[in-house]
């Protein structure tokens, strides 16, 4: 490692906290349908559907709670009851939900709220948990919370943060 190489490390990480942080005002400002402010920050924005990955394993929770169990595992089935459980939102082509069934009854207490507070949430949680499994090494995992990939993972509602905790747990 050469002298600079702190130095360096520096520059990456007060880029991806401010990065990081400016993603996060843009979530923050789709999520609770702040237009305006999110035309400020990007004025080209169109304001897309954000948590497309939750919104299919929230359909699937939903289906269970229907009693449409078995659409879950057939995917044309499924992704016809997503364009109807979401129509309002956008069209749906192909989404299957490629989960095991234990990731399902792991997410059934989230069906009981709206889908945008079942999101946050889950969300706020698996982050929380994460940090706490992190809570030794807590500067790295700010770097990693506030990266761009982690907003962006964020905002399509991935259980990265999940897997993130299940690795810091494993050391």
């Amino acid at each position: 490692m050469s002298v600079l190489s702190p130095y360096y490390l520096r520059i990456a990480i007060a880029f991806c906290v401010v990065v990081g942080l400016y993603d996060v005002l843009y979530v923050v400002a789709l999520s609770f349908h702040h237009q305006r402010f999110a035309q400020l920050l990007l004025p080209t924005v169109e304001l897309v559907t954000v948590y497309p990955d939750f919104i299919t394993q929230y359909a699937a929770v939903q289906a269970f709670f229907q009693g449409k169990l078995p659409i879950v595992y057939d995917h044309m089935a499924f992704t016809a009851f997503l364009n109807d459980l979401y129509a309002h939102r956008f069209d749906f082509k192909f989404q299957p939900f490629l989960y095991p069934p234990v990731w399902l009854l792991m997410l059934l207490p989230f069906g009981l709220l709206p889908v945008y507070a079942a999101c946050a949430t889950f969300m706020m949680g698996t982050a929380a948990a994460s940090a706490f499994e992190s809570r030794h090494d807590l500067w790295r995992w700010l770097v990693v919370a506030t990266s761009p990939a982690a907003v962006w993972a964020v905002l399509s509602g991935q259980n990265a943060f999940l897997y993130l905790a299940l690795l810091y747990s494993a050391r």
